[in-house]
């Protein structure tokens, strides 16, 4: 069974058609010998039947009144099968009355002898002509038997001249190697005909399922590999959801922090210095105080309004993706006043929401993260072809002095988000160095994948 598992479509119906076209082959070449030899003995049967009519039933119309030959037509019977032209045909003849009694014979020891009627006899008694090639298994015919040479026994009704009644039967004995040799090779043509067409099936048969069957490995590749592409897909999409959630854990523990250690420590620095303050209003002390609150107020309210803008978006939905992304580069210019170039063409590309949410969050991010490490203005560059959207943050990077120092820039909590995000997508994030020292963060996204 193990074996068979491990079979293709085309062994498995070889291994199965072999036996059953070699089944029908002989089933089918039996059939068509049987005819073929029945057909042959039955117009070889009537021909010699005819032929022997002629011959016979002038000398045996006395059988019409009588249930044996009187001498005068034994005698001219015998010397017509005597004669060179039957006795090369005819090896001997037999005339029988109803009730199955021999009323002459060739074999003189046979005339008188009753023997139980053969169906062949009762049916040639009823006016048909009965013909067998080679069965000589009757007891009457044991010693044509012992002849040894393929024979055709006929049994052909003689008919009264003037009424048409049946008066006997005649069996006649003819020589059948002639027709022997004949049914031989009609038979060796019959067969070779019926291998021949049979293997033509069976290979027409076998290319039809072959042909089927690459198509089909062809489709189960396919799917196999699609499912694989699936699977991926969904592991990395379920990793990037559970560290999603974590990821957005330690966001909110970060934008804690920051609240904590800018705006907090500003506001509680305020309340600490209003409960210090003196009643006089008109002391120079109380105005130095009440400066320093507002300064501490002012500076807290500027923290948390830069915290509001890195968490909030702008109108996504009603903005196209060139829009998305030139909005993403004014903001980091109006509050860092870095300068950064773009290229962005996006022309007739418009991907849903939630990519282009994740594109304003990617150039937000790198952006940022080329202010903090890059040594002059960014490039960012969007392009989308063929339903596929590359995007780009591109800096001349500082000098960093440890590999460590490049592996923390590209693990940080930002980049890390970020590629949590875009594998989410079903894209592709890459993060790279170039020996001329340019730093590349890129972005890839293709419409349908991991979209659906």
């Amino acid at each position: 069974m193990r074996l068979w598992s491990r079979l293709s479509l085309t062994q498995k119906f070889g291994l199965i058609l072999f036996p059953v076209m070699i089944a029908g082959m002989l089933v089918i070449g039996t059939w068509v010998e049987k005819q073929i030899e029945r057909q042959v003995t039955a117009t070889t049967s009537v021909t010699t039947a005819l032929f022997m009519d002629s011959v016979l039933s002038p000398l045996t119309q006395e059988l019409a009144d009588s249930d044996r030959l009187s001498a005068g037509p034994a005698s001219a019977l015998f010397e017509v099968l005597e004669s060179p032209a039957l006795r090369e045909r005819i090896y001997s003849v037999k005339l029988w009355k109803p009730g199955g009694i021999i009323v002459y014979s060739t074999n003189l020891s046979q005339i008188g002898q009753v023997f139980e009627p053969t169906e062949s006899l009762q049916r040639a008694m009823s006016g048909e002509v009965v013909g067998e090639f080679n069965q000589l298994d009757d007891p009457e015919s044991a010693r044509e038997a012992q002849l040894g040479e393929p024979l055709l026994e006929i049994y052909a009704p003689l008919r009264e001249q003037w009424s048409g009644e049946i008066i006997a039967v005649a069996e006649i004995y003819e020589s059948a190697s002639e027709l022997a040799d004949a049914l031989t090779a009609v038979r060796q043509q019959s067969w070779l005909v019926v291998a021949l067409t049979t293997v033509g099936m069976a290979l027409v048969l076998l290319g039809i399922v072959h042909s089927g069957s690459v198509v089909i490995g062809h489709q189960q590749a396919g799917l196999r590999a699609a499912a694989e592409k699936n699977r991926q897909l969904l592991d990395r999409i379920s990793g990037a959801s559970g560290r999603s959630a974590e990821l957005t854990e330690r966001h909110l523990r970060r934008v804690s922090a920051d609240l904590h250690d800018g705006p907090a420590q500003m506001v509680s620095f305020a309340a600490l210095r209003m409960g210090s303050l003196d009643l006089d209003e008109t002391s120079p002390e109380f105005q130095a105080e009440v400066g320093a609150i507002q300064a501490a107020l002012g500076s807290a309210m500027n923290d948390i309004r830069s915290i509001c803008r890195g968490l909030s978006l702008p109108e996504i939905e009603s903005q196209s993706l060139e829009e998305v992304a030139r909005s993403a580069v004014r903001a980091h210019r109006s509050l860092t006043g870095m300068e950064v170039d773009e290229e962005i063409d996006a022309k007739g590309f418009e991907p849903p929401a939630h990519v282009k949410i994740t594109v304003y969050r990617f150039l937000q991010e790198g952006l940022t993260n080329a202010l903090k490490h890059g040594t002059s203005g960014a490039r960012v560059l969007l392009d989308a072809v063929d339903g596929t959207l590359v995007v780009s943050v591109e800096n001349p990077w500082g000098e960093i002095t440890s590999q460590s120092g490049a592996d923390n820039i590209e693990g940080g909590l930002g980049l890390l988000g970020l590629r949590e995000r875009v594998d989410a997508l079903g894209g592709e994030m890459t993060f790279e160095r170039s020996p001329a020292g340019v730093a590349r963060l890129v972005m890839k996204w293709t419409a349908g994948q991991g979209d659906k």
